[in-house]
């Protein structure tokens, strides 16, 4: 893949990163001593997910689109508009279930931390380390990894179905990274095409999977006369 992944992965990092940061010490001052969730209203969560939101969706727009223009660029040529509606049609909607997500595993996690906290196996200080998992450095690297890859497999998808709506017949082939040839789950399928069986559906197959996919024209068949 030509596209300088390593480049969006770092940026959407960065934003997570940021975010984590700043939703941390608020969340942590909206708990309390001692800690409580009366404060973390509905509307509390929805503005951090509009938030996340904002940081989020450019970036896989962003990537979604540079797949696309890589595919155009170095294959059959497909409209450009249609391309770029595609892209902000999957961002805004899948960032949107993403977050959603994000949040409910935040809550839940959170809802524990305290019940853990009143059955005295957490002090406040046990309640700060969780918050700090939750919101870490780690969590931001691996949802970057992960969505990147996601939508550039995503931009992949949609190259294909064009390409299949003007009648070119395609396969997919799953390309793993030289990071990834050891993973029991997905060195299975490296240079496999999609004909031959994968191992799961598509990439990403994992946290932090850093696969993609190719597509080739299928040869069509010679009709001996």
């Amino acid at each position: 893949m030509a596209i300088n992944r390593d480049a969006y992965e770092r940026k959407l990092a960065r934003a997570l990163g940021r975010l984590d940061a700043e939703t941390r010490r608020e969340l942590l001052a909206l708990l309390g001593d001692p800690p409580t969730l009366d404060a973390l209203t509905p509307q509390v969560w929805e503005e951090i997910a509009r938030r996340y939101e904002g940081a989020v969706m450019p970036v896989l727009e962003e990537t979604f689109l540079a797949v696309l223009q890589d595919w155009i660029e170095s294959g059959v040529a497909v409209s450009w508009d249609m391309a770029n509606e595609r892209a902000i049609q999957w961002a805004g909607q899948y960032t949107y279930e993403l977050v959603r997500g994000m949040n409910a595993t935040a809550q839940e996690r959170l809802s524990t931390a305290i019940r853990h906290f009143y059955e005295g196996r957490l002090d406040l200080d046990g309640v700060t380390r969780r918050m700090n998992s939750l919101f870490s450095p780690q969590r931001a690297e691996m949802i970057a990894i992960t969505e990147v890859t996601r939508a550039s497999v995503q931009a992949t998808n949609w190259y294909e179905r064009e390409l299949n709506e003007l009648g070119v017949r395609t396969e997919r082939i799953w390309r793993t990274a030289n990071d990834e040839i050891v993973c029991p789950v997905c060195g299975p399928n490296s240079s496999r095409r999609e004909s031959d069986g994968w191992t799961v559906a598509e990439p990403p197959a994992h946290p932090r999977c850093r696969c993609w996919l190719t597509v080739e024209p299928i040869p069509m068949e010679v009709v001996a006369p």
